[in-house]
């Protein structure tokens, strides 16, 4: 009988953050994983575990890191339902990047918790409370008020018969105080704005925020230089949020 090579139980523990986070950099998952060598040795687990295919990784052709994230086999090894985190090879960029900007968003003052949407399509009531799935869910506190937001990550120029039908559903729904739509390119920005001020006028910017900021796809990602339109004017990110921690 052929001998199954399985993965080190131990070595699984060291990329437990995937299940949270789903797919991360090599330099956050060392750093997560409590690994109690040096970042070396980190690596040689990490390249046993991708030669066994529990993960695989992905470089960001922007910032040159080396991204991971657990396969459908590793799902199994981490006690994961198939299909429930792992990665789609064509969502990858957009997926490292909505997850780059959340951990950023976390260091804001007002941001106390996020989750995201592998965690967020497992609860059993959430399609029939929020009736439309966000890339993330923001859970804050603003000038002493709570609030829920959802954020989109728009890397792309969606058609409007795509993008406007969920923005009917953030503005029509309770559940969500606000909807976060972050873009790369101010262009694309601008043509969501108009399109969204056609279908709703300027009141739909009292619950739709839309965020720019260029260095996103670069080497080095600037959250500080955000900016946000929101009630018909543009700010700082830092001025709607409060300071970077």
């Amino acid at each position: 009988m052929e001998k199954i090579d399985y993965p080190n139980g131990i070595h699984l523990s060291y990329i437990l953050p995937l299940k949270n986070w789903r797919i991360l950099d090599l330099q956050s998952i060392f750093e997560l994983s409590k690994f109690p060598g040096n970042f070396k040795a980190f690596k040689r687990i990490i390249l046993n575990l991708e030669s066994k295919n529990v993960i695989k990784s992905f470089q960001d052709p922007y910032s040159k890191r080396k991204y991971l994230h657990l396969t459908q086999d590793g799902e199994t090894h981490v006690g994961a339902k198939e299909g429930q985190i792992s990665v789609a090879d064509e969502t990858r960029l957009h997926d490292c990047k909505a997850i780059e900007i959340c951990k950023a968003m976390l260091k804001l003052q007002t941001v106390k918790n996020i989750e995201l949407e592998h965690q967020l399509a497992n609860r059993s009531n959430f399609k029939t409370t929020y009736r439309v799935c966000p890339d993330a869910l923001i859970y804050g506190e603003r000038k002493g008020s709570k609030f829920k937001m959802a954020f989109e990550l728009e890397l792309t120029q969606k058609t409007k018969a795509k993008y406007i039908p969920k923005i009917d559903q953030y503005l029509e729904s309770s559940a969500y105080d606000y909807a976060l739509y972050f873009f790369h390119n101010p262009g694309v920005l601008e043509s969501y704005k108009d399109n969204i001020r056609e279908a709703h006028g300027d009141k739909a910017f009292g619950k739709i925020m839309l965020a720019h900021n260029s260095t996103l796809l670069s080497k080095t990602f600037e959250f500080i230089k955000t900016k946000i339109y929101f009630q018909n004017k543009e700010v700082d990110i830092e001025e709607l949020f409060g300071k970077i921690n």
